[in-house]
């Protein structure tokens, strides 16, 4: 009978348990690995930590013997806004212009000092003025942030 090694084995991924059924196919050691371990790209991991991965977008890990990866998926791009990649990070940060615009506020206080008027900066994005800073939440999501900054422009930063 003709074995042919596992998705796991091809992969160089190996652990205590598949080690002892599968020695004819699995690398050998010379070493005991620890209940749970993994072994990937001639290293070892143990459970629950972290394998790095080349793309940013890739999340592995080491689960009680088994690699498990996850990636990381994007919102879709912006409309009207400008892309740009920031390294160690998967999703994009975007730029968005929009009308910037001045706010004559009136501040007013509980003391003898007149009422005042003040003249805020920020962003005027769908008839909504925001001020420097300030997050528009009707633009940001789970994934991203985005804040009125002093150009005029929306900052749109991916959420760690």
């Amino acid at each position: 009978m003709n074995q042919t090694a596992s998705p796991r084995e091809s992969m160089g991924v190996t652990n205590k348990s598949t080690q002892s059924t599968t020695a004819s196919t699995t690398p050998s050691y010379p070493f005991e690995l620890d209940e749970g371990a993994c072994v990937y790209d001639n290293k070892i991991y143990q459970s629950a930590e972290q394998i790095p991965r080349p793309h940013p977008c890739d999340f592995c890990f080491c689960f009680r013997g088994d690699i498990i990866c996850l990636q990381q998926t994007c919102p879709p791009p912006i409309a009207r806004c400008y892309e740009t990649q920031i390294e160690g990070f998967c999703c994009p940060r975007y730029e968005c212009p929009v009308q910037s615009t001045t706010m004559n506020v009136t501040v007013t206080t509980p003391t003898t000092v007149p009422t005042q008027h003040v003249e805020r900066k920020g962003c005027q994005i769908s008839g909504v003025f925001y001020e420097v800073g300030e997050v528009v939440r009707a633009a940001s999501g789970p994934c991203l942030e985005c804040k009125c900054d002093h150009s005029g422009v929306m900052q749109c930063n991916p959420k760690v």
